[in-house]
């Protein structure tokens, strides 16, 4: 059952939620309503309530750690385990599989745990959030750390803040200034015009390493891409849900939020997105008489960079239906996904959705099977997050 969208507000209380804000505890969050400034989605109205968001997010997170916390005895949590991070269960339900599934177990068990403490603002350090990706401004002018422009000097030539960016040279990559932060974005280009991160097309949100180091990020939220995305819901239903209700039906806008803090709290060289697996994943596994599970048609799709990919629960449940050992355990959809299943299974209607359709909690521990056909509309263009 998919309640409207009305019903969504009332049962989490969106009013409720925006007190405090918590947001400012966690970013440094640009104010004003131009350049990126996020005062127009704060003040609380529909589709305008980024506190709310953040702070049902900040719930998602910690009900899945300490969920996940309680992995021996959590049979639940067992099977979202093994769904979404391949992690095997002993015959007993008692605990891991083998020395791998235990290894594994508590890696994830570990970023949980940071991730919560990231969105409780216990990192000790904010990143800035902006609210549209004007903020960066396509350049080939060499800036000084002050903002003072160099004369005759372009920014592939450049020597200062100790960077080699082979790309710029390859002219494969180009360079973004940011007159706030004093600091370059470099990156793949956009086609938009003006060329922006958000100007282009199904963009949702962004962590950006800036030019100053790995710890120095930035995260972008895109007014119509996360703000308005099609098909997803205002908040979470604490309520009801239906037999064969799909998981990826209860995508809320908290949930690109959840996706994001993964990549700002480990860093995004270190958290590749589902379109960023690689080569041997966009091959292996397939499925006879199939297409690529993971990026359906010919694989050349991959090569010529247009990753195209499956919808992104569903790309997780088949990854790991043909190929439990799929890398997901770094994967922010993972966590995102995996996350919002122990919400949905402690919460109102308890169901399972180990196998990315809701029933009943006491079903059996299985593996997904993969999805029966490969519908276009359910395909997305996966662009690229993070370079």
């Amino acid at each position: 059952m998919r309640l409207n969208f009305y019903s969504w507000l009332g049962l989490l209380g969106l009013s409720n939620l925006v007190a405090g804000k918590a947001l400012d505890n966690v970013f440094n969050v640009k104010s004003g309503t131009t350049k990126g400034g996020c005062d127009s989605y704060r003040s609380g109205q529909v589709n305008e309530n980024l506190d709310a968001y953040f702070e049902e997010a900040q719930k998602i997170i910690k009900t899945a750690s300490d969920a996940f916390g309680k992995y021996n005895t959590d049979v639940q949590v067992q099977k979202l385990g093994k769904t979404f991070f391949g992690i095997t269960p002993n015959s007993q339900q008692t605990g891991t599989n083998s020395n791998e599934d235990a290894n594994l177990l508590k890696h994830v068990q570990d970023w949980f745990k940071d991730l919560d403490t990231y969105a409780q603002g216990g990192s000790g350090q904010k990143i800035p959030l902006y609210c549209n990706s004007d903020w960066l401004e396509e350049t080939t002018t060499v800036y000084d750390s002050s903002g003072k422009a160099k004369n005759n000097q372009v920014v592939s030539d450049d020597k200062a803040y100790g960077k080699t960016v082979p790309q710029l040279k390859k002219k494969t990559w180009v360079a973004f200034w940011s007159d706030d932060l004093k600091e370059y974005y470099f990156g793949p280009p956009y086609t938009s015009n003006p060329p922006t991160y958000c100007g282009d097309n199904g963009n949702i949100a962004v962590v950006t390493p800036m030019s100053t180091g790995k710890e120095s990020l930035s995260l972008t939220l895109c007014p119509g891409g996360f703000f308005k995305k099609p098909n997803t819901l205002e908040a979470l239903d604490d309520s009801s849900s239906d037999i064969g209700h799909s998981l990826q039906s209860l995508e809320t806008r908290s949930l690109s939020i959840v996706h994001e803090l993964v990549h700002a709290c480990k860093g995004p060289d270190d958290t590749p997105d589902i379109n960023a697996w690689g080569p041997k994943a966009a091959i292996k596994p397939k499925i006879k008489g199939q297409p690529n599970p993971l990026w359906p048609g010919n694989t050349d799709d991959f090569i010529n960079k247009r990753r195209v990919a499956y919808t992104a629960s569903d790309a997780i449940l088949t990854a790991q239906a043909t190929n439990p050992r799929q890398p997901t355990e770094n994967t922010p959809e993972s966590y995102a996904w995996a996350a919002l299943a122990v919400y949905l299974a402690e919460n109102g209607a308890k169901m399972d959705y180990s196998t990315g359709l809701a029933r009943p909690l006491g079903e059996p521990l299985t593996s997904p099977a993969p999805p029966r056909r490969f519908r276009k509309d359910a395909m997305v263009i996966a662009k690229d997050f993070v370079a």
